[in-house]
């Protein structure tokens, strides 16, 4: 898949490859074939019917020619329901559904490119609808429930359990590499230390004699590099400290 090789991180790797189930595509064959049916069929009951009622209607104009005629109903339905089955037939073969180690990937559109990406640490549940025509054809509704995040719906899935088990299994290889975190006595979370401040130390040169050191507060590592000032500033600072004394 060409969108993975831009967008994988280092030391990521595909765990599992799916896309929608072939019901998708039936799914949208079947709204084809009934709005196609149903418009054939109030086309030719209007004009076997009332069709000496109907008064005659032309535009015919530079563009296009349209006369009202048998058939015209039926074709008007035939085209929205083969607008309806093109949609799926394009959700069908654009859509990817990629589990890897560390994220969750379900991609769909060639032109209007939609990409959901969940960490797979981020997931807290998975959840699965299938029903009793899912269990027997193989498909079913998978719902990631996600935390910080809007839950991801993947609608007639392949496979629903494998994609699921994969995603369990990676969970918890991600929850062994990850060390817990520490716990007192009474099982809440300890919070780790903060790391120590650096104070910057400023050295002015006054003269021959001992440097003098002047800081903000006292260090607590004692290799605190110190940062020697610009010459024209010592040389001020110098000149000051002469003057006042």
């Amino acid at each position: 898949m060409r969108f993975l090789k831009s967008i994988l991180e280092e030391g990521e790797k595909p765990l599992c490859h799916s896309r929608l189930h072939g019901i998708y595509l039936v799914t949208g064959l079947f709204w084809f074939v009934a709005i196609a049916a149903f418009g054939w069929f109030i086309d030719f009951y209007l004009w076997v019917n009332w069709g000496e009622y109907i008064p005659p209607y032309e535009m015919n104009n530079q563009f296009f020619h349209v006369a009202l005629a048998p058939g015209m109903i039926g074709l008007f339905f035939t085209t929205a329901g083969a607008l309806i089955f093109l949609v799926h037939f394009f959700m069908f073969i654009s859509t990817k559904i990629v589990v890897t180690n560390r994220r969750f990937f379900y991609k769909t559109g060639y032109i209007n490119v939609k990409m959901d990406i969940t960490e797979i640490s981020d997931i807290l549940g998975v959840h699965v609808d299938q029903g009793w025509f899912g269990q027997f054809f193989g498909y079913g509704r998978i719902r990631l429930d996600c935390r910080f995040i809007e839950d991801v719906l993947v609608p007639y899935a392949k496979n629903p359990y494998g994609i699921t088990k994969i995603v369990q299994k990676a969970k918890a290889e991600l929850a062994h590499l990850t060390p817990p975190a520490p716990m007192d006595e009474e099982g809440v979370k300890v919070k780790s230390p903060r790391k120590p401040q650096v104070i910057k130390q400023t050295l002015i040169q006054i003269s021959g004699n001992n440097p003098v050191y002047i800081i903000d507060g006292v260090p607590q590592d004692p290799k605190t590099p110190l940062i020697q000032l610009p010459k024209a500033l010592g040389d001020n600072l110098m000149k000051t400290f002469r003057n006042k004394a």
